[in-house]
């Protein structure tokens, strides 16, 4: 049996945070989000400890799936594309 202790909850929202990926360094995570106006998948990116939330898409189009750089970069790739 798996267990895990000091879990904390980062988001608290009525709307949908997913795909979450860690930053290489361990500092950051970026997800995409229905947060804004339009209800659309956004992209964010937040400190590890679920403060700093940051925009980083600002669009009419589902914006999802960010990842890092795998060469370390301090900045996410964004992929964008329509989600059904």
């Amino acid at each position: 049996m798996l267990t895990v202790t000091g879990q904390k909850r980062l988001t608290n929202n009525t709307v949908e945070d997913v795909y979450p990926e860690w930053s290489p360094d361990g500092s950051e995570i970026v997800f995409a989000s229905r947060r804004d106006d339009d209800g659309d998948l956004e992209i964010y990116v937040m400190n590890m400890d679920g403060t700093g939330v940051t925009q980083l898409t600002f669009n009419t189009s589902n914006d999802s799936h960010p990842s890092w750089s795998p060469m370390g970069a301090t900045s996410p790739l964004l992929r964008t594309g329509t989600v059904s």
